[in-house]
């Protein structure tokens, strides 16, 4: 057993549930989900997650990720997919025992639904680009066939204040079996959020 890692896990889940004890005594948006809230914010997000570790990825490295993103307000054109802000961010990953770390940049689109007037999830599509030497892959890693992969992102939030927010998140980046290899890399943690 992981013990640093169970007890982030149990940090993390403690947190959730304050937040839905919080959101419980809100009342819901009269046109929930509330699409596009704060689509004219710029945001910067930081915070940490879990290097290799997701429902879609083999967890053969242990290590951290420090995270940190930027989402730009949503340009007037994007309104009817949904008021996305464009976002730009990075993984960049500490492993343990020697491992070569594979750092990730990444770019696309984020979409926020508010379910409440401070509880929201939201969800990412884009691009990445990592660090992986696809000349000799980690023997641990299953091998990501490519340093171009595509981002997939989600998360749950609540908004502290109107400027502050908490959530936990999670990162995916494959290639959808566009290479000679798949193997996937994911984080999961948590992190804030300030809007400016």
């Amino acid at each position: 057993m992981n013990i640093p890692r169970t007890v982030a896990a149990l940090s993390a889940m403690t947190a959730l549930v304050a937040a839905s004890g919080a959101v419980a005594g809100e009342r819901l948006h009269s046109e929930w989900p509330w699409i596009g809230k704060n689509a004219e914010a710029m945001e910067i997000r930081f915070g940490g997650a879990f290097y290799d570790t997701g429902p879609a990825t083999r967890h053969d490295e242990d290590g951290f990720v420090v995270n940190g993103e930027v989402l730009l307000p949503s340009p007037a054109l994007l309104s009817g997919i949904g008021s996305p802000r464009p976002y730009v961010g990075a993984d960049l990953a500490l492993v343990e025992d020697g491992a070569e770390p594979v750092h990730v940049v990444y770019a696309g689109l984020n979409w926020q639904a508010h379910w409440s007037e401070r509880f929201y999830t939201s969800a990412s599509l884009g691009g990445s680009y990592n660090t992986a030497d696809l000349s000799n892959p980690s023997p641990n890693h299953g091998g990501l066939g490519c340093n171009w992969l595509f981002h997939v992102g989600i998360s749950a939030g609540f908004d502290i204040s109107e400027r502050v927010s908490v959530e936990a998140y999670g990162n995916h980046f494959s290639n959808a079996n566009q290479c000679f290899s798949n193997g996937g890399l994911e984080s999961a943690g948590m992190r804030v959020g300030l809007r400016f």
